[in-house]
């Protein structure tokens, strides 16, 4: 009897779970720049309220990172002005749902021509719509399509150098890797126990 109410309330306790879940997906915000604010993480299917400022471009010049066949590329902390651009310019490409992952200035030795380059993002995920944003020279900003989008990191090309923002359209939800999945199967399982305890019983 006893494993009986336990199964139960486990399987209750994950039911509740998976709800407070798909209400908390209708909430979205477009991100905004206010002074020292801490990062909020990616969240798998909405983006709540993002709000950037020193502490935040201080993450992302500490957690991204470039891998790259141009020796001697480096990453380094942008400045609130670019990033402030940066979000602006996130804004207009996916609105409320608009979620700056990462900004960064990509430092490459000059003479660079096109080249291929990852960059490591602990906000980045596997079936995310990502779009890479670059300030070019002349202070504009250019969308450029990722070859590729994993877990933690995003591959694309860029012909010309420094300013870039990692932008994710969070209405979304990712393909593969949503917490989602893995606590609706729980809930299966759980209940799938109780029913056959329940017929031991």
């Amino acid at each position: 009897m006893k494993k009986r109410i336990l199964a139960l309330v486990a399987a209750a306790t994950l039911v509740m779970g998976m709800t407070m879940s798909v209400a908390a997906a209708g909430s979205s915000s477009s991100s905004s720049v206010v002074a020292n604010q801490v990062v909020v993480t990616t969240p798998t299917a909405s983006t709540g309220t993002q709000t950037i400022g020193e502490s935040t471009v201080d993450y992302f010049a500490e957690t991204t990172t470039v891998t790259t066949s141009v020796a001697g590329a480096t990453i380094t902390e942008a400045s609130m002005d670019t990033v402030s651009a940066a979000v602006t310019e996130a804004n207009k490409l996916y609105g409320e749902n608009s979620f700056v992952a990462s900004v960064v200035e990509l430092n490459v030795p000059a003479g660079t021509g096109a080249a291929e380059f990852t960059l490591g993002c602990p906000n980045v995920w596997k079936g995310q719509t990502v779009t890479i944003l670059h300030q070019k020279a002349d202070g504009t900003w250019e969308q450029i399509t990722p070859s590729k989008v994993g877990n933690n990191y995003v591959t694309f090309t860029l012909t010309s150098y420094s300013p870039v923002a990692i932008v994710i359209d969070a209405s979304k939800a990712p393909k593969t890797g949503d917490p989602m999945t893995a606590v609706a199967v729980m809930g299966m399982v759980s209940l799938a126990g109780a029913g056959l305890l329940k017929k031991r019983a």
